[in-house]
């Protein structure tokens, strides 16, 4: 009868100013600049500017793209503003099952539109990294 209500009330539940609180203290952790983070996730500069304004809230594939730059996990942002805690950031890479299928996740995710040239490098380059952390971890 009111399909815009449920939309409604999920919009209510999200806190956008704790998920950019988070967002700009990451970008200060990781001695960055929004413009930079903006550029790393492939995400016009003013598209995070308006965001960290407050002015609007990202997409998801946006989000996503974010969250690959500031070295998050897929739905942190999201998750943020819903009131869970800021992830705490290891230095050393998650090569469990669960890791590496939250990686491909993002992958996928924000490789979704890219140019097929550039997604073909990108591809070779994740494989790469892959294989290295495998050796690594001795796997």
């Amino acid at each position: 009868m009111f399909p815009t209500v449920p939309v409604i009330i999920r919009l209510m539940e999200r806190d956008p100013g704790s998920a950019i609180e988070a967002v700009l203290a990451r970008i200060t952790e990781m001695h960055s600049t929004p413009t930079a983070i903006a550029r790393a996730a492939g995400v016009d500069p003013a598209t995070v500017r308006d965001f960290l304004s407050g002015g609007h809230w990202p997409q998801s594939r946006t989000r996503g793209r974010l969250e690959m730059a500031l070295e998050w996990p897929p739905g942190t942002i999201e998750d943020i503003a819903r009131g869970k805690p800021t992830p705490v950031i290891s230095d050393e890479p998650d090569v469990t099952p669960a890791g590496q299928a939250a990686l491909m996740q993002t992958i996928r995710e924000v490789t979704r539109d890219m140019n097929p040239t550039l997604l073909d490098e990108f591809r070779a380059q994740i494989e790469a990294a892959g294989r290295k952390l495998r050796r690594e971890a001795g796997m």
